[in-house]
């Protein structure tokens, strides 16, 4: 079960760094909800998969969800509309200007082009069958 969901995380943590989404959020500086995330710089992104993509990034401390203030906010059905997110100090080593360029190295390590399946999965394969 945890291998699947290191590499669902894997992959979100990848579109995240191919989207630039931290060089967004780190040029406004102020919380943004996935709406105006979706539109910033003429982008017609889907908001609710954003939303969903910044909520799955919120568990490995990329980014930071703040919930709305008031009492409906855990039942509204449309909460890309109120949920903000905020960039965290974990977030801010992908955007393309840190020294680190670890955005680089995840778009490459990670990319559809050069992830290949786990080194594990053929040992445990064929152990199954002995």
């Amino acid at each position: 079960m945890s291998f699947n969901f290191h590499r669902c995380i894997e992959r979100v943590v990848w579109i995240f760094a191919e989207l630039g989404i931290a060089d967004l959020m780190a040029d406004h500086q102020v919380p943004l909800t996935a709406i105006e995330l979706s539109q910033l710089n003429g982008n017609q992104w889907n908001a609710e998969f954003l939303y969903r993509l910044l909520q799955a990034v919120a568990d490995v401390d990329i980014v930071k969800e703040l919930s709305a203030s008031d009492e409906n906010s855990q039942t509204d059905v449309h909460p890309e509309h109120k949920n903000r997110f905020q960039l965290t100090d974990n977030g801010l080593f992908l955007t393309s200007n840190h020294p680190l360029k670890a955005q680089d190295l995840i778009r490459l390590e990670l990319g559809p082009t050069t992830h290949k399946p786990s080194p594990h999965i053929s040992s445990f394969s064929n152990s199954a069958w002995l």
